[in-house]
């Protein structure tokens, strides 16, 4: 917002930016699938260093032109998101892996989110002594020393499979005499997997609720940090820091997510964590410019939520869903959240913080939550029928702003 774009641009910026990764991650995948993928940990490796290498072309791209007009600014927004599209098809791969390791995704997804809340840290107190241009340059240096690694890691790491592992995985994979017709048979099967996939109950309940905890969790990350440097005027050590407490929620949350899973269930869990994160919306709404540092505690909190609800969704795949498409699954999940569901709301919620102020976004995101919480849960028809007209209220209002807003 420095740069003088309004919230509705910012959230446009974004939500296109969640769009081209999502139609630029198909190519990335044909990428990663003509790698090892016999082997999924030298193909992590390999690809990871692929990824990281486009992603450092597209910040230089951005660098040059963070200053410019928005049109420019869409131009480079887009560029952006399609070299760093494989970055995300990476956290897939190691989910997959995830799956198959005692551990769990809970602790294996641990390890980055302690890397992203120690960047977001350093990252705002840089940024206030020198400058945007440092992140730049220290991004391109940390990248590039982690594509060294990652090389040299693949380089002395010896291969885990030998001849009749490899047959094994090939029979396992589907895998044939590799004739045209036992791909063609293959193809037939994977389509008529992937409809019977979406007509499970499980399944359509799972992509849903990332759907809609997508749409709402760029309420407390985008919708903050405008209301911080807009109307609380706060540094961008405080912004860092906002983001960089989330690694005290999400590290006992990541570390004992098995036990919780467990012993709470895995529906139970994504219930849970919705109506939680209803009550930490509600609350955002009453911080002022004197409680600021509340913002500190409510995104530790919220990270623990986001952190147990990312888990249950990988787990809840990992259960239900066939193993033949467990990584499509995983593909959908993302889009459904960060594609669909944070593409829409960063629009939705950036012009409803535009027209009505941060307290009104706070309030009407948690009695949406609220609302997604009743309608997930064995409640009777009568609580149901309430939630469904809440919505329908909601969607209305939506649309009479939308039509304002175009109007003028």
């Amino acid at each position: 917002m420095s740069t003088g774009i309004s919230p509705v641009h910012i959230g446009m910026l974004k939500s296109v930016g969640h769009l081209v990764k999502a139609c630029a991650q198909p190519l990335w995948a044909v990428i990663a699938d003509r790698q090892s993928t016999l082997d999924r940990e030298n193909q992590l490796f390999s690809f990871s260093s692929l990824a990281l290498i486009a992603s450092i072309f597209s910040m230089e791209i951005y660098r040059r032109c963070v200053q410019s007009d928005l049109y420019v600014l869409f131009m480079a927004r887009i560029a952006l998101a399609s070299l760093s599209a494989g970055l995300s098809l990476v956290d897939v791969i190691i989910a997959d892996l995830s799956s198959r390791s005692r551990e769990g995704y809970g602790k294996n997804r641990m390890f980055y989110s302690v890397s992203w809340c120690g960047l977001s840290l350093l990252g705002g107190v840089l940024i206030d002594k020198f400058g945007i241009g440092v992140i730049f340059l220290c991004t391109y240096v940390f990248r590039a020393c982690l594509t060294m690694t990652l090389c040299y890691l693949q380089y002395t790491m010896p291969s885990p499979h030998d001849g009749s592992e490899l047959e094994a995985l090939d029979k396992e994979s589907g895998g044939g005499d590799g004739s045209d017709a036992g791909g063609a048979t293959g193809d037939r099967a994977a389509v008529v997997g992937y409809r019977e996939l979406l007509q499970e109950r499980v399944v359509r309940d799972l992509l849903l609720s990332n759907f809609i905890y997508g749409f709402v969790y760029v309420v407390p990350t985008t919708i903050t940090v405008m209301q911080l440097e807009d109307q609380f005027e706060t540094g961008r050590t405080f912004i860092g820091a906002v983001g960089g407490v989330i690694i005290f929620g999400t590290l006992p949350a990541f570390w004992f997510s098995k036990s919780i899973l467990d012993k709470v269930g895995l529906m139970e869990t994504q219930n849970w964590t919705m109506l939680l994160f209803a009550v930490v919306l509600f609350l955002y709404s009453f911080v002022t410019q004197q409680t600021v540092y509340a913002f500190l505690v409510l995104s530790a909190v919220k990270g623990a939520l986001f952190a147990l609800f990312t888990t249950a969704s990988v787990e809840s795949a990992t259960v239900n869903v066939d193993s033949r498409f467990f990584v499509v699954t995983q593909s959908a999940i993302s889009w459904c959240h960060y594609t669909f569901g944070a593409g829409i709301g960063n629009i939705f919620w950036a012009f409803i913080y535009q027209k009505l102020g941060s307290t009104a976004v706070y309030q009407f995101a948690s009695i949406f939550m609220l609302v997604t919480y009743i309608l997930f849960t064995e409640t009777s028809r009568v609580a149901k029928a309430l939630s469904m007209s809440v919505i329908l209220v909601a969607v209305l209002v939506g649309w009479k702003f939308i039509g304002e807003f175009l109007e003028d």
